[in-house]
């Protein structure tokens, strides 16, 4: 079973409505929980079988002007890893896949502050991402293979993900260092929390 469920967001912490958390964690962790436990009895029972799931870059770091959704990500790996804990020697394979920018129509749909709102920009064609297709590729090797994690991106993603699994304490002060400008135009090639929505 792969989960393919979720939402970014391009918002502001202070600015964020409450009703925009619940909305981003119905969808990117209760709806797939849910899925979750009506197929995982038939995977026990058989004793075999194999989840995965489509977390981010994100859900290994924080990630500034989205923290309903890196929160999201974050909660997916904390239901996931204890589940794996709890099944270990059951037949059932996890795989937390997580990759970082890639193109789709994710800003256009990506919420925002407000409840039942849209950022409604477009990814620019120069942009540096992943292609969606190769995203799928990388995550079927992960899958097939059984990884308990992937990490699908490339520099400077892939470093700072380094750093924060395996530096944490450093890692953390690159982050100061870098600020959260740097690290929006990391992510969306440009700082779209620049957007004429945010002014």
């Amino acid at each position: 079973m792969v989960h393919n469920a979720g939402r970014s967001q391009r918002a502001r912490f202070e600015h964020t409505d409450m009703e925009v958390d619940r909305n981003i964690f119905e969808l990117n962790v209760f709806s797939v929980i849910n899925l979750t436990r009506v197929v995982l009895p038939q995977m026990l029972s058989t004793g075999s079988g194999h989840i995965a799931i489509m977390s981010s870059s994100a859900g290994k770091a924080g990630a500034p002007f989205s923290g309903s959704y890196t929160g999201s990500k974050h909660a997916l790996h904390g239901y996931f890893e204890s589940l794996r804990n709890e099944k270990v020697g059951s037949g059932v394979d996890i795989t937390m896949l997580c990759p970082g920018p890639t193109f789709s129509n994710l800003l256009q749909v990506a919420a925002t502050e407000k409840a039942n709102e849209s950022f409604g920009e477009n990814m620019g064609q120069g942009d540096k991402r992943m292609t969606a297709e190769r995203c799928a590729e990388l995550s079927l090797v992960a899958i097939a293979n059984k990884l308990p994690e992937s990490w699908i991106c490339f520099a400077p993603v892939l470093p700072l993900m380094y750093a924060n699994q395996y530096l944490p304490g450093l890692s953390k002060i690159i982050m100061r260092l870098l600020g959260p400008s740097f690290l929006a135009k990391v992510r969306d090639s440009r700082n779209a929390m620049e957007s004429d929505k945010y002014k």
